[in-house]
């Protein structure tokens, strides 16, 4: 998919989702700042983020879905808040809003984990992982896209995505690391398990600058997975997933619909990186 195109499909219809899961086992909440359906144990935190999705974006799928008296299961959450994410420049990128959820800084259109100054700046992603939580990045964009990798990675620019794969294996150690972007994990002239320039996008082919990635991360423990019956029979230590060249979605000319057929979907990755947190968080703690 062109670029260009990347971004229309993002801001328009919020189609990439990226869940990055924070394994917290029994963290114990105060009564206080309990949601009402939550219990006093805590067992993971899960941020769900719409890339490219506003409140206005937020009312466009509820007309198109459930209309304009109903309701999205969000609408069923008890509390509502309102965030603020801009970059130093007046339009901000989701590698600079990202940055913001996952850092709290303020920082210029395309970093990745670094401030103004382009220096790096810890991740809340970062911080669980010291106090000994399982961390993952679920996304069905590619893995290494702006938004998961702002909770894992530090580069001065978001195009850097062989960079931000090697750092997931070797600095941030992300345990569940599922979605597209294959081509960025192996070097060019090794298509990996998807084919180079396929027929409904000859655009993408492997273009990795960091080696084969995908053997770098079986080599530190990971177990790889690319096709849904080998996502489900997945068990323990770390995991890698990637079910697709690039996105997990394409992108057809505008007003002919556009095409999620993917070989895993997004609830399946999360369903499956959630139980696979809950349990590596029990060997860790027993």
């Amino acid at each position: 998919m062109k670029l260009r195109d990347k971004k229309v499909f993002k801001a328009t219809l919020a189609g990439t989702m990226t869940a990055a899961i924070l394994t917290a086992s029994a963290v114990t909440a105060q009564p206080n700042d309990r949601a009402d359906a939550a219990s006093p144990q805590t067992q993971n935190v899960i941020l769900f983020v719409g890339d490219g999705m506003g409140a206005a974006q937020r009312d466009a799928i509820r007309l198109a879905t459930v209309g304009e008296k109903g309701n999205l299961a969000m609408d069923a959450m008890p509390y509502v808040g309102l965030i603020h994410t801009s970059s130093t420049v007046p339009v901000t990128d989701s590698a600079a809003s990202a940055t913001a959820y996952a850092s709290g800084v303020k920082t210029y259109n395309g970093a990745i984990g670094m401030d103004a100054d382009k220096k790096p700046v810890k991740t809340i992603m970062e911080y669980a992982k010291e106090k000994g939580k399982s961390t993952g990045v679920v996304t069905t964009s590619q893995v290494t896209d702006a938004t998961g990798a702002a909770f894992g990675a530090h580069v001065e620019d978001r195009s850097k995505q062989s960079d931000i794969a090697l750092q997931y294996l070797t600095k941030s150690k992300i345990d569940v690391i599922l979605g597209g972007g294959e081509d960025f994990w192996y070097p060019a002239g090794n298509p990996g398990k998807f084919k180079d320039e396929p027929a409904e996008d000859p655009s993408e082919k492997s273009k990795g600058t960091q080696g084969n990635l995908v053997d770098k991360a079986k080599s530190l423990g990971y177990s790889y997975v690319s096709t849904k019956a080998d996502l489900q029979k997945a068990k323990g230590g770390k995991l890698l997933g990637l079910f697709s060249n690039e996105e997990m979605f394409q992108q057809k000319p505008e007003g002919e619909g556009d095409i999620y057929n993917p070989v895993v979907s997004l609830p399946e990755m999360t369903q499956k990186s959630d139980r696979y947190a809950v349990q590596e968080q029990k060997k860790a703690s027993s």
